[in-house]
């Protein structure tokens, strides 16, 4: 069951990288922005889910893997209810990127809780499982946003995620255990500001740099804001 629960979580987080894919011509023209400006809707939600990544894990190893988790999927239905309703384009990405941090916690609980919850034997299955989400949540996603969108337009798309939401929210209260172990220490805030600060730049510049230019001011100074602040971040961490 506890599979099943991380599982779940995870594939919600896969999931929602792509099902706004198909249904993006149509935010454009309900909301009344572009095709670039629309574009933020999946930007938003990916950079923030992949520079939150690293901080999740971290905080899942200090506070506790379930509460984290339970965090994540709590900021995740709040963050779909909102986009389900978001009265214009800004506030849709807003809330895509809520969306992005309750995301960026599943992976890395998910195969932590596999390494704390089964034993050695049992391992390479548990793992096979979320790989398996991995590579299968985006063909679902696809098949369920076509759905969807053509039945009941593109809001039910954010509908749709609080639904799994509540079942893996229910399933972790009532199946997944406290953490036994946790790493010692306490959460870094400097060096976590500092690695989201690095790396949040960079994932820009490289999402957006075929569209701004490979060479153009925008790109190349993301690029070398983030070159400075990760070598701020590796100069905290090796003091």
């Amino acid at each position: 069951m506890a599979l099943l629960v991380v599982a779940t979580g995870m594939m919600v987080s896969v999931v929602n990288v792509s099902i706004v894919n198909v249904a993006l011509p149509l935010m454009a023209d309900d909301l009344d922005v572009d095709a670039a400006a629309i574009g933020w809707v999946v930007t938003g939600y990916l950079i923030t889910q992949a520079t939150l990544l690293p901080i999740a894990g971290r905080a899942g190893d200090l506070y506790g893997r379930r509460r984290v988790f339970i965090f994540g999927l709590v900021v995740l239905l709040v963050g779909s209810v909102l986009c389900a309703v978001a009265p214009n384009a800004l506030s849709l990405v807003a809330f895509r990127v809520m969306q992005g941090v309750g995301a960026a916690v599943m992976p890395p609980i998910a195969f932590a809780s596999v390494g704390e919850l089964f034993s050695p034997r049992e391992r390479g299955r548990a793992m096979g499982t979320l790989v398996s989400v991995i590579s299968i949540g985006p063909v679902v996603a696809l098949a369920i946003s076509g759905v969807l969108v053509s039945l009941a337009g593109w809001r039910s798309l954010f509908w749709f995620t609080p639904v799994f939401v509540l079942i893996a929210l229910v399933g972790a209260l009532l199946v997944l255990p406290r953490s036994t172990t946790r790493a010692e220490g306490r959460f870094d805030v400097i060096g976590a500001l500092l690695a989201a600060g690095g790396l949040f730049p960079a994932l820009l510049a490289l999402s957006r740099g075929a569209i701004w230019g490979w060479t153009s001011s925008s790109t190349l100074g993301l690029l070398a804001i983030s070159a400075v602040l990760l070598a701020v971040f590796v100069c905290h961490e090796s003091r």
